[in-house]
């Protein structure tokens, strides 16, 4: 299942093998997260980043109702 949603202003692609988060410095540029790893260039210099932070933040969010970070997410290798 595929959704899209916006977290934190911060437009987001949900999929069962991670997600996608758009860039806003770079239209039409879209980061993977996956394995609690994104792979802009701001999370290879601080290992962490806004993509990263969407993600977990929507998995707060939804937290109780599944755990949609941990099985496509985190839980990627």
């Amino acid at each position: 299942m595929v959704k899209q949603i916006e977290v934190n202003g911060e437009q987001v692609i949900l999929g069962g093998n991670g997600a996608l988060v758009a860039s806003k410095s770079q239209p039409g540029v879209w980061y993977v997260v996956r394995a609690g790893q994104c792979q802009c260039k701001g999370y290879q210099y601080r290992s962490r980043c806004r993509h990263l932070d969407a993600v977990k933040s929507y998995s707060r969010a939804h937290q109780s109702q599944d755990d949609w970070y941990f099985n496509n997410v985190q839980g990627v290798a």
